[in-house]
């Protein structure tokens, strides 16, 4: 969770980070800066600004200002009549909060990873399994120098003793937030996955449950449309004691 917010902070066993899914000179750099070798996901990091460390107390993030979340709200569902509309650009919004920026996206072709670098993009999020063909994003990520990590989603959403994992890959996102960087999240079709990822790491970040739901709408809104309130309802539950 972020500082300032008054929830509960996640407790982890054992220190649980990364593993470096390819060589690259900063491997040392990162083992030196305190990063310990895990397999709950992969993760590329080109950039040493954006080392990504173990989560040891809850990002620092700026309090909520709830009065321009509603704004934005309101205005998203406004202007979104039809949640079906035609996405040729990976869209970046602003994450309350943090100096940072976040995308939902489906699986991304070498254009649409073009497209992102090119609106800032610092880091791709890959929400799906190795057997989804994911590799290509990899080496995508890799030729255009943007981070990548990647977390078989439903393997450890599903599974309640993996649940600090994904809680600890919310709380990685928001201490990369809080530091400026800007993500595309995706898995497949970037609706169930990307909706409930996205919803959870608004939650930690202080979001009520109604805002955290209708913020995905700013984000993009056939994700709102389509990840679908009882979904959300059941993240809400499986998570509940880390969100409140």
């Amino acid at each position: 969770m972020c500082v300032g917010n008054s929830r509960p902070t996640l407790a982890l066993e054992a220190p649980d980070v990364i593993r470096l899914c390819t060589d690259n000179p900063l491997t040392e750099a990162a083992c030196e800066r305190g990063a310990i070798l895990t397999s709950y996901c992969d993760v590329f990091i080109p950039n040493p600004r954006f080392i990504h460390m173990k989560t040891v107390k809850p990002p620092i993030c700026a309090p909520l200002d709830v009065a321009a979340v509603h704004l934005q709200i309101e205005h998203a569902q406004s202007q979104n009549k039809k949640a079906r509309v035609m996405e040729g650009t990976p869209t970046f919004v602003p994450v309350p909060g943090t100096t940072g920026c976040i995308s939902l996206w489906h699986f991304p072709s070498m254009k649409n990873m073009k497209q992102a670098k090119e609106l800032g993009c610092t880091h791709v999020v890959t929400l799906q399994s190795p057997k989804e063909n994911i590799d290509g994003v990899r080496r995508m990520c890799e030729q255009l120098e943007l981070g990548w990590i990647q977390m078989d989603f439903w393997a450890n959403y599903n599974v309640r003793e993996n649940h600090t994992k994904v809680l600890q890959l919310v709380d990685s996102i928001l201490e990369l937030l809080s530091l400026g960087a800007s993500f595309l999240i995706h898995c497949a079709a970037g609706i169930h996955r990307t909706g409930l990822l996205s919803y959870l790491i608004l939650r930690r970040l202080g979001m009520s449950y109604n805002d955290a739901r209708e913020y995905l709408r700013v984000l993009r809104p056939v994700t709102r449309a389509e990840v679908g309130d009882e979904r959300i309802k059941i993240a809400e539950v499986k998570f509940m004691k880390w969100l409140h």
